[in-house]
């Protein structure tokens, strides 16, 4: 139900967990297209409660890089009751070639746009740019030195990086959201969301890939993933088991074939 001007904050308020690559970009466009007011990247202010609280006040919905954790604590102490979670998961090896790519993709923008990011995200940037992903090596190199950017990135924004893996545990987690859905079953989630049939949604923020994305079907690499983002692998299976009845397959996990460039 969209709102008229201010409100309390003890509405209900449509909570959007971004998680990188997966789609999100997208997801926001038909959220200012259907619901009026709201917040993309609420992250810039999520931690000023003055800003936050006069945010809340004016919005129908907002949407960032936030975790679930953080978000469900911060609106809490805002006195908001009813906030409705929804998030987006993407088939892991699809969504850490995206990742990887994003950060090649930045500096192939304009120059104000690279500087826009934080420092910490163009020394990462310039890092694995003069590493390289030419070979499987340099990209098990990326991987490893920076796993607590690329790797789990979806149950640690879901659930949390301590959390271990845990059927009745991720399945209350799951139990919090509304809906959340997947790369396949992006029309399913808009119409949670918004409550209208969007039967192709259009696609926002796509990048070329800046690597050979078949470098990921190399046995190494897969072996690689299959252990170390273990928590994502689990995480996407159990989503879909739970919102699209969906059997399991656990090597339709890792993807043989290039992965659709879902943008942000």
């Amino acid at each position: 139900m969209c709102h008229l001007g201010k409100k309390s904050l003890t509405e209900e308020l449509i909570f959007f967990v971004h998680i990188p690559k997966t789609a999100g970009s997208s997801i926001n466009h038909y959220l200012k297209k259907n619901l009026g007011k709201g917040y993309v990247h609420c992250e810039h202010f999520f931690l000023d409660e003055k800003k936050l609280r006069k945010n809340i006040q004016k919005s129908n919905w907002m949407s960032g890089h936030v975790t679930y954790n953080s978000a469900r604590i911060k609106l809490e102490k805002m006195g908001v009751e009813k906030p409705r979670f929804f998030s987006c998961v993407r088939k892991p090896d699809a969504q850490v070639m995206s990742h990887l790519n994003w950060l090649l993709a930045i500096r192939h923008k304009s120059l104000i746009f690279f500087k826009r990011h934080p420092k910490l995200v163009q020394d990462i940037s310039n890092d694995i740019y003069l590493c390289g992903l030419d070979s499987k090596q340099q990209v098990l190199q990326v991987l490893q030195k920076y796993q607590w950017l690329f790797l789990n990135t979806q149950w640690n924004t879901i659930l949390a990086p301590e959390t271990e893996i845990d059927k009745v545990l991720v399945e209350q987690r799951l139990d919090c959201f509304e809906y959340i859905g997947t790369d396949t079953n992006i029309s399913d989630l808009l119409m949670a969301m918004t409550g209208k049939h969007i039967k192709q949604p259009k696609i926002a923020n796509k990048s070329k890939y800046y690597f050979d994305t078949r470098i990921f079907q190399d046995d190494e690499i897969r072996d690689f993933l299959s252990s170390h983002n273990q928590k994502d692998l689990y995480l996407y299976h159990r989503v879909k088991a739970k919102f699209q009845s969906s059997p399991i397959d656990v090597d339709s996990f890792i993807s043989h074939d290039p992965p659709e460039e879902l943008g942000q």
